[in-house]
């Protein structure tokens, strides 16, 4: 039969010793995060976040002209995912 062991880790900031319960744990004497993210891995996760956006970004620097385009084409695009949303809800319910 297997006890109850807790994983420990060891801070690395102030050296106490704490008990693992969550990726989210902090220390309970600096509060400092006992998991480090490393820098590669933080701009994975941004790399990932950004990836789902988009909408075409419009710069202040973008002539008239230009701006009207970019907000006309989001408009567009946003409609167009709107329809095909639509259409997807309506295989989903389905006949029955």
């Amino acid at each position: 039969m297997m006890g109850n062991t807790a994983t420990q880790v060891r801070c690395h900031t102030c050296g106490t010793w704490n008990e693992l319960h969550s990726e989210a744990d902090l220390c309970k004497s600096c509060h400092d995060p006992l998991r480090k993210v490393s820098e590669h891995e933080e701009q994975n996760r941004e790399m990932r976040r950004r990836s789902w956006e988009i909408d075409v970004i419009i710069h202040p620097e973008d002539s008239l002209l230009m701006r009207t385009g970019k907000k006309i084409f989001n408009a567009v695009q946003m409609v167009f995912m709107a329809i095909v949303a639509f259409f997807i809800w309506l295989f989903f319910i389905g006949p029955g």
